[in-house]
């Protein structure tokens, strides 16, 4: 893996005085209503650059990309954005609560890093639609506007070691965002800290947690100015922002993604239970703690899922009988994806029990992603108790170690399959192509 410094661009603290006003989270979770709510708070607020407003009148020459691109760079002119005189890297630490009211902190560093596709490992499964959309704004900006989220084995997190005579400091910015997570940025501009963090990630892999369409389409815009401009070791577009989390560090929490089910013609209870008692021993219990202590507490490595039925009062755990039953859709695949719970969910429950294509779940149609959130999941209960949906599925929390096995053995796992919690927010630190 090959890090370097850059010239980071950020909101100007004297014409932005509350930066909670203007940050963002990840455009994927920006829903139209919140996106309304984030272009009411400030009008700098950051979702104007990393996910405009689609227009009617939208055609090749003027639509949400040149939008997001003219403001953009109009910040830049007007100094509601500036950039730093040095090339930085930069310690970006989060604070946040869980359900347990444990107050947990994440590490890593944001860096500029070389595309090399073999040092760098997705672990789940893509879509053409994002990886476009994420395509055409970064060709228009000409910048990476947010990090994607990646993780890195460091046992011993020497890297937290080499910065902390800076975390010594105050951060350059500390913001509070919308979901009480506390955001902080030292900037690393110590010439010898850089070299020494450098040299040290040098021969480091990388594992995508977050961002994977944005990967992609790094990798294709990075592939398409090959073509017009020629390949160059040190151009911008060779190297997208990131930012790297030790895989050893305590506040790198994954959480599941469940799957809620609605407007499936014929769907009926009873044959549903009887048709998975072909492939899994189900269990059943009224206790939804002991129903969600069981879930947590499945032996890793045996597909499981957890399943409540609409105007049933009863929680259901359905246990894969044995692997042999999933050679069928996993011939050819690594062990790994033969024991995970969302493929054995997506094959043996979406496709075989609820006629669920694929292409279905791909799209969201009849099928709805929940969040492992303790907030997210009791509201899909509550939808699910007035009928608004027809089934829940939960799966088991998922292990880091998942993804890098998934990642190391070339597989890729469904979509939304995992939450890691809290997410990097968008506008703390852009890089410019252009300046590097």
């Amino acid at each position: 893996m090959m890090i370097a410094p850059f010239r980071g661009i950020h909101y100007n603290f004297k014409k932005i005085h509350d930066l909670s006003r203007v940050v963002v989270p990840p455009y994927d979770i920006i829903s139209e209503r919140g996106r309304d709510h984030f272009l009411q708070m400030h009008p700098y607020n950051f979702v104007r650059v990393v996910k405009e407003e689609k227009r009617l009148e939208d055609d090749e020459e003027h639509n949400v990309y040149t939008r997001a691109a003219e403001n953009f760079h109009t910040w830049l002119r007007e100094e509601v954005f500036l950039r730093d005189v040095t090339p930085c890297l930069y310690y970006y630490r989060q604070e946040f609560t869980l359900g347990d009211r444990k107050r947990w902190q994440r590490d890593g560093l944001i860096a500029s890093v070389k595309l090399t596709e073999d040092s760098i490992f997705p672990h789940e499964a893509i879509m053409p639609d994002p990886t476009e959309d994420r395509f055409q704004l970064l060709s228009a900006c000409r910048a990476n506007l947010s990090p994607i989220f990646t993780a890195y084995p460091d046992p011993t997190l020497a890297v937290r070691t080499l910065c902390e005579k800076i975390l010594h400091r105050p951060p350059f910015i500390d913001v509070m965002d919308n979901l009480k997570v506390r955001h902080l940025l030292w900037r690393i501009n110590v010439e010898k800290t850089i070299e020494e963090v450098c040299r040290y990630l040098k021969p480091t892999p990388l594992y995508i947690v977050d961002g994977h369409h944005r990967y992609c389409a790094a990798i294709k815009y990075r592939d398409r100015m090959r073509k017009e401009k020629g390949y160059r070791t040190d151009a911008p577009y060779e190297s997208m922002m990131m930012y790297l989390c030790p895989l050893e560090d305590e506040g790198l929490k994954v959480f599941p993604i469940h799957r809620a089910v609605y407007g499936l013609e014929g769907f009926n209870q009873k044959s549903c239970l009887k048709k998975l008692s072909e492939y899994f021993d189900i269990t059943a219990t009224a206790d939804a703690r002991k129903f969600f202590e069981q879930l947590e507490e499945a032996k890793h490595g045996i597909p499981i899922f957890g399943c409540k039925l609409f105007g049933d009062i009863n929680f259901h755990i359905g246990t894969l009988k044995n692997l042999q039953i999933l050679e069928e859709f996993c011939s050819g695949h690594d062990l790994c994806y033969k024991r995970s719970s969302v493929v054995a969910l997506h094959h043996l429950v979406f496709e075989r029990t609820l006629g669920i294509s694929e292409e279905m779940a791909r799209k969201e149609e009849g099928v709805e992603y929940v969040k492992g959130l303790t907030r997210d999941v009791k509201m899909a209960m509550l939808r699910l108790s007035k009928g608004d949906l027809q089934a829940l599925f939960f799966l088991p929390k998922p292990e880091v170690s998942d993804i890098v096995d998934f990642a190391r053995a070339g597989e890729t796992m469904p979509q939304k399959s995992t939450y890691f919690y809290p997410k990097v927010i968008g506008g703390l630190v852009l890089r410019e192509h252009a300046e590097d």
